[in-house]
């Protein structure tokens, strides 16, 4: 409770907030309370150094899972979840990892068909399942 000028007013919490792009992350110092994401809300004195995924690009929220296969050519590959497109992408001979993919479902394995140069067709299935708040 505080008192200027003859007005009073309460206060849930008083803080300072500063980003810290260097950490990916925001400082908190002063009074809080905890997210109450799993949990009750508990109340705080003290600092936080927290993120937020809404701080993140969209490509890289939630989770999905990285894909990763060797193509003999440049090969066209295309990601399937339950039948739906979900990526296509060109890549070089060789090796090659996908990590970019939107957050999928929270289960269905991933087909991944890959078009070899030539035209020769490989598929390789990447089984896929994760707990709902599951962060890459």
């Amino acid at each position: 409770r505080y008192n200027t000028d003859g007005a009073d007013w309460n206060s849930a919490r008083l803080y300072l907030q500063r980003p810290r792009p260097s950490l990916q992350s925001e400082l908190t110092l002063g009074e809080g309370f905890t997210s109450g994401r799993f949990f009750s809300g508990v109340s705080y004195r003290g600092l936080e150094l927290g993120s937020d995924e809404r701080m993140l690009p969209e490509s890289i929220r939630g989770y999905a899972p990285t894909v990763r296969g060797i193509a003999q050519s440049n090969a066209n590959v295309t990601i399937r979840q339950g039948g739906d497109e979900i990526y296509q992408t060109v890549v070089p001979p060789g090796p090659f990892e996908i990590s970019d993919l939107y957050a999928t479902h929270y289960e269905g394995d991933l087909q991944v068909p890959g078009e070899e140069a030539d035209g020769r067709v490989s598929q390789f299935t990447v089984p896929f399942s994760a707990v709902a708040e599951s962060l890459r």
